[in-house]
């Protein structure tokens, strides 16, 4: 009967040692508290979509209003920020009838830490010779937002060539972490 209580009372203690249970207390311990902050990489478009109207006669080039791109990233590397023509200036009835479009950027304000340039700030597309992208570029180096502005030409060309109608250019923008 010793014998049976003995395994009992060592079973038991070997169970109560297994299980993680102690008959001391510990001095000091820690617990750990953690936050995930999810990458924040965006873009946003002007909401409006602007019309001029030529005026004509000549060959003066249309310009329209600046228009502000607002960009943000949370990278420690910073983002890079493409803005491309998707092509020309296309005539809305008549698709091959074609002007050539140039981009303009600047960085008009920044908030936060990180640095931002324009590395390509201007561009045209030349669809005489089959080239319809048009490309600027700026970049950060870090965490941060900037307001980018895009001045967008219509290059008129010889007016006396202007086909009467609706033309249109798309600006395509792409920001990426670096």
């Amino acid at each position: 009967m010793n014998l049976q209580r003995s395994t009992f009372a060592l079973l038991a203690a070997i169970g109560l040692l297994g299980s993680g249970y102690y008959s001391y207390s510990a001095t000091v311990d820690d617990q750990r508290f953690e936050v995930t902050v999810p990458s924040r990489l965006s873009i946003v478009a002007p909401v409006a979509d602007p019309a001029q109207i030529y005026t004509g006669p000549g060959n003066s080039n249309i310009s329209f209003p600046r228009e502000d791109w607002l960009v943000a990233t949370n990278s420690l590397n910073g983002a890079t920020v493409v803005l491309q023509t998707a092509s020309c200036f296309q005539h809305a009835v008549d698709p091959l009838t074609k002007r050539d479009g140039r981009l303009s950027l600047r960085v008009n304000s920044t908030n936060g830490p990180g640095l931002w340039a324009v590395t390509r700030a201007s561009d045209t597309t030349n669809y005489a010779s089959g080239d319809e992208d048009a490309i600027v570029q700026a970049i950060s180096n870090s965490i941060g937002e900037a307001n980018l502005g895009l001045t967008v030409t219509f290059m008129t060309g010889v007016g006396a060539d202007l086909v009467e109608g609706d033309y249109s250019l798309t600006v395509i923008g792409t920001v990426t972490a670096n």
